[in-house]
């Protein structure tokens, strides 16, 4: 049985899940070891296999006093994430691991270990990191600080970049983010799609009600909750003017922000923030819909969930959406406007029953034929083993 390393720094979200079913499914095909800092998001399932966490307290969130020295307290984080990933590497180094296995992080996407460890690597690159790599995406309110984090900017871009560079295998998660990240780092990543466990999304006792509209996402301006509640806002004669936002974590104050904004739009807002998985089922069963409107969202887990749970999905048109909305077969696609995504809430709204039917069982079918983690952990299973016996493909197309 190979042995391989799994080192990740990811917050709560997709990735993490993703991960998890990762080294649940694999957990008879390899022996793990897994290592990450304090402060990473709990994997999700339990494989049932030791975790080891490293001590990391550079990597809490900057306090308003902290903000001020913010470029000193980044660089500090940056050289502290880089030694920790260096003592992880001499844990694998002493375990003899076949081969290691990581994912985006939020220090640097891409973390310096793939560099600093002589295994073989594997490199899932969920997304490169956009304020790196993007103009004019970074900006502070000052200026002054603008200028001098600027270094930090820089330092990192350099560490991502070299890191996955230097994977023996890069991972896009969809056909979507595969050209961007070969335009980036001028490799040609292997697109392996995430699945889902359809034995836990799966429709139930789903009671359509028609009370509330659901979006599930961090609370960010990215993921596009405002643009719902000004749909909403402008739908005339609309009475289903309730929507839940599901998020697991917030950036600065937009909670509160997207709350005011709900109540000058006259739209019924409520946000549920650490809630279960069980829980979040109910809510796919039993909303009027899910509307996915993140802006560029590199694949999207929360579509493939709903049409599992039998939920009709309205989707924006853009990103790793296309790839698992099929328009007006599985669910709705829709342009990334106000007018577009309340266009889409009334066709959902005034669909016949045998027409919404169609579209949530060819959802359900979908999911359960090409969106399982079964499927998606035996592609990954087999790149962790072309990288064990060294078969470099780093600079190549592979296809599974």
């Amino acid at each position: 049985m190979l042995s391989i390393g799994f080192f990740h720094n990811l917050p709560t979200g997709g990735a993490v899940r993703i991960a998890g079913q990762h080294i649940y499914n694999l957990r008879k095909r390899f022996k793990w070891s897994i290592h990450f800092p304090e402060g990473s998001a709990d994997l999700n399932p339990d494989a049932g296999v030791p975790l080891n966490v490293h001590p990391f307290p550079e990597g809490k969130s900057l306090s308003p006093q902290g903000r001020i020295i913010a470029p000193y307290l980044l660089w500090k984080k940056l050289s502290a994430f880089t030694s920790l990933c260096s003592h992880v590497a001499g844990e694998f180094e002493r375990e003899e691991v076949d081969a290691v296995f990581s994912c985006s992080s939020m220090v640097v996407s891409a973390p310096p270990l793939l560099f600093q460890v002589s295994s073989p690597t594997v490199y899932m690159c969920h997304e490169f990191p956009r304020s790196l790599y993007e103009k004019n995406l970074y900006k502070t309110r000052s200026r002054l600080t603008d200028l001098l984090i600027l270094p930090v900017l820089r330092r990192e871009k350099r560490m991502d970049f070299k890191a996955a560079r230097s994977a023996d295998i890069l991972i896009a998660n969809s056909s979507f983010m595969s050209p961007r990240i070969a335009s980036i780092y001028g490799r040609e990543p292997v697109t392996v799609r995430p699945g889902i466990n359809t034995e836990l999304f799966s429709p139930g006792d789903r009671i359509r009600e028609g009370s509330y509209f659901l979006s599930v996402g961090a609370l960010s301006r990215f993921k596009g909750h405002h643009l719902i509640i000004e749909a909403l806002k402008n739908i005339s004669g609309n009475d289903h003017r309730e929507l839940i936002v599901v998020a697991d974590r917030s950036t600065g104050k937009y909670a509160e922000k997207l709350l005011a904004f709900a109540r000058r739009s006259r739209v019924n807002l409520r946000i549920l923030q650490g809630i279960s998985d069980r829980e979040l089922i109910d809510l796919y069963r039993n909303a009027i819909a899910v509307i996915c409107a993140a802006q560029r969202e590199p694949y999207g887990l929360v579509p493939i969930e709903a049409m599992a749970c039998g939920c009709p999905v309205i989707a924006v048109s853009q990103g790793g959406f296309i790839e698992n909305v099929d328009d007006g077969v599985t669910g709705l696609l829709v342009p990334r406007s106000i007018s577009g995504i309340a266009g889409g809430i009334s066709s959902i709204v005034n669909m016949s029953p045998s027409h919404l039917k169609k579209i949530t069982v060819n959802g359900r079918e979908f999911v359960i034929r090409e969106r399982t983690m079964r499927s998606e952990a035996d592609k990954i299973g087999d790149l962790l083993e072309k990288a064990a016996v060294r078969v470099r493909v780093g600079h190549n197309n592979v296809h599974l």
